[in-house]
């Protein structure tokens, strides 16, 4: 870090990842933003600095460095549990003497405290968060664990092992494997029941999975899909619901899949295919997709009883919407989830669904993703990710009929931002005055009257209207 840099981050005072501290600070001082950086987000601690005045009173003699960062150490090592990792520590000599530069980075991992507190950071304070919001923390850095505990009152009188009968054929089917072992050997394997004592004991998974009435231990436990004719909720375009609260994971996942895959068949969109000529009749989405959406959301959600709800599917006229609670495991985030490997939030629950053959192998879900939607004859965008509060939200998106005609657009009396602006549409799907403006920098007047251009041509057409109206390859 340059000293002009140092300048500017001291001028602007504190921020989300930003903390000013004396140079006489307490250990115990210095550790709160260790913590809260390590818990929060990426963030500098700068030691040296007066954080209500900014003014800097920095280091003058060796001895006031050595005392400086010997406080540092002890900060990270005996006042933060674990310790905080403090080995990048930047010495920026000032005019008003040398200023410390801590680099904390965020664990997605750890979830760390000091002095018996979870603190996290908020602007510019270091705050003890809700116990809900400790709770979903620990959820994220993957803590909770919920699948591995023993289910209360439950015994092994629970367990329908006719359900494992059925495994042991569709994990050969899937995997190509044999399982090899009795029943209990099978469950033990798959972290299904624990010994307690005497007695082998069924875990959340052995429940979720095989048990005989999973909704009896677990109310929150289904899949609740709600269906509408339009683009919003709308309880005038409803048209209907499907709630799924019986069986085992793996047949809720394939009733939800049925009854939307039942629904999509009767709305099939058509398409000319181009290597016979011929009219046929496709599915609007990928049905692979939408099975390990689903199958995706039963795997990675939270089912730890802090969180107060089940996963439900809105199924709009132009998206289906997928909610499962629990937001993504560090590092993960929607802008990354196609290229960071993904991690398990319920090991012993992914395999047990992956022998099913409803869940792709750790890290496969996405490539499945975009394999199904380049194979699809309109080639629909990937599906997208939200997270919202405590939810993950997995948003699909349908094949328009529209891109079918893409291929046989003529660019004959089109100028060279038209012909721009048809490749534009072609990747993203379309195109708004705003943008189109933005991109060849002209006026609205213009990007308006070329627009509408390529709409008396029929080459494009208009979605929404005002200030949502966008271009479409028509």
């Amino acid at each position: 870090m340059t000293k002009s840099e140092l300048s500017r981050l001291i001028k602007y005072g504190e921020s989300q990842t930003v903390s000013l501290k004396a140079l006489r600070s307490k250990p115990s001082t210095l550790a709160r933003p260790m913590v809260s950086f390590s818990n929060t987000n990426d963030g500098l601690l700068i030691v040296g600095v007066d954080d209500k005045t900014r003014k800097i009173h920095g280091v003058k003699t060796t001895k006031q460095r050595e005392e400086g960062l010997d406080n540092i150490h002890k900060a990270a090592k005996q006042c933060c549990q674990p310790n905080v990792d403090v080995s990048k520590i930047e010495e920026i000599e000032t005019p008003d003497g040398m200023v410390f530069v801590v680099s904390i980075t965020k664990d997605p991992d750890e979830v760390y405290v000091t002095e018996g507190a979870v603190l996290v950071r908020k602007g510019t304070m270091d705050v003890k968060p809700s116990n809900y919001d400790i709770q979903l923390l620990f959820s994220k850095r993957n803590k909770l664990k919920f699948e591995e505990e023993i289910v209360d009152s439950a015994t092994l009188e629970d367990i329908d092992f006719s359900r494992i009968v059925k495994f042991r054929k569709e994990y050969f089917k899937n995997r190509k494997k044999r399982l090899s072992g009795d029943d209990t050997n099978i469950l033990r394997q798959f972290g299904c029941i624990r010994r307690v004592g005497k007695k082998d004991v069924p875990t959340v998974t052995g429940i979720l999975c095989f048990g005989k009435i999973p909704r009896q231990f677990f109310s929150l436990d289904y899949i609740h899909i709600f269906r509408y004719g339009a683009p919003e909720k709308d309880s005038s375009a409803k048209i209907g619901d499907n709630y799924i609260d019986s069986g085992t994971l793996s047949e809720m996942i394939s009733e939800a899949y049925e009854y939307i895959t039942d629904g999509l068949n009767k709305e099939l969109i058509p398409y000319k295919n181009p290597d016979t000529g011929r009219r046929e009749y496709i599915p609007k989405y990928p049905y692979l997709v939408i099975r390990e959406a689903i199958a995706n959301a039963v795997t990675h959600r939270e089912y730890h009883p802090f969180v107060k709800n089940g996963i439900d599917i809105l199924w709009f006229s132009d998206r289906i919407e997928i909610l499962n609670p629990g937001l993504l495991l560090d590092p993960i985030t929607p802008e990354n989830i196609y290229m960071v490997r993904n991690k398990q939030r319920n090991p012993n629950i992914a395999g047990i669904l992956t022998g099913y053959g409803y869940a792709e192998q750790i890290g496969e879900g996405m490539q499945l993703f975009k394999r199904e939607c380049n194979r699809h004859p309109l080639k629909p965008k990937y599906p997208e990710y939200r997270e919202w509060v405590d939810t993950t939200v997995t948003v699909l998106h349908p094949a328009e009929v529209g891109v079918q005609k893409e291929g046989r657009i003529s660019f004959e009396g089109l100028s060279e931002r038209q012909k721009k602006a048809i490749e534009y549409i072609k990747k993203k799907g379309s195109v708004s005055n705003k943008e189109y403006r933005n991109i060849f920098k002209i006026s609205a007047a213009t990007a308006k009257r070329e627009l509408q251009d390529l709409v008396k041509k029929k080459i494009c057409k208009t979605r929404g209207a005002g200030p949502s109206l966008k271009y479409i390859i028509g």
